[in-house]
């Protein structure tokens, strides 16, 4: 099968069309392989025709397939031209797993990608002064949906979510900043003054403790450690 392709499988009781984005395939000396990058549709209860393919309903904007499983257990339909709509799925896949490409399959320059996503950042920042921290999580989300290894604005957007004590939803925020920095001392603390915050005493204690260890220059660690082993009865 080839870019533009749709294909249909059935199982579960429903037919199942998908289409063909883009193919990977491997160079040697890799062993050889086919990767389908893919958009899935919903299913549906007739065998598919090609008419029926401007009234089928996406659901999965981006998934891999085995190029083996596919020419296995799938069936041939039609074909059309993937045009620029077809490909968030696959971009926001790229932009998380392979920036290089992503930049070079949608165009752009890293000058550019970061230039915006400097200027969500900006503006989330103003509305972070301004005390508007929805805003500024929104502002901050843009900037990091757009450049990714964005571990400052990453950071903030998970600040800003403990000003509006949404603990629980900050933790992975940082937990993502880590991802990309995994050095990142304002991340690392932030997820045990979460705990400590949300009344997760244990948790807040292995954390700070091992901030102490990591960062001993820093003296908040310190401080935020002795006060959770005071509340655990450990002094």
């Amino acid at each position: 099968m080839k870019k533009g392709d749709l294909f249909y499988s059935f199982h579960s009781g429903k037919y199942w069309v998908a289409k063909i984005l883009e193919i990977d395939r491997s160079v040697p000396p890799r062993p050889p392989f086919v990767v389908y990058h893919c958009l899935a549709y919903a299913g549906i209860d007739q065998k598919p025709t090609p008419e029926v393919v401007p009234n089928l309903l996406p659901e999965i904007m981006h998934v891999p397939i085995d190029g083996d499983s596919i020419e296995r257990d799938c069936t041939f339909l039609t074909s059309s031209e993937v045009v620029s709509e077809e490909l968030v799925g696959f971009h926001t896949y790229l932009k998380m797993t392979d920036f290089s490409r992503y930049l070079r399959e949608t165009g752009q320059t890293v000058e550019q990608v970061v230039a915006t996503a400097q200027a969500a950042y900006r503006r989330g920042i103003e509305h972070h002064d301004a005390k508007r921290f929805a805003e500024a999580v929104a502002a901050c989300s843009e900037a990091a949906e757009e450049f990714p290894l964005f571990f400052e604005a990453i950071d903030n957007k998970g600040l800003t979510l403990m000003d509006l004590a949404r603990f629980e939803e900050a933790i992975p925020e940082f937990q993502q900043s880590l991802a990309v920095n995994p050095d990142g001392p304002t991340a690392f603390f932030s997820i045990g003054e979460c705990h400590l915050r949300l009344g997760r005493l244990e948790e807040a204690e292995k954390v700070f403790q091992e901030f102490v260890q990591r960062w001993p220059d820093q003296q908040i660690g310190r401080e935020f450690l002795a006060r959770t082993r005071t509340l655990l009865g450990r002094q």
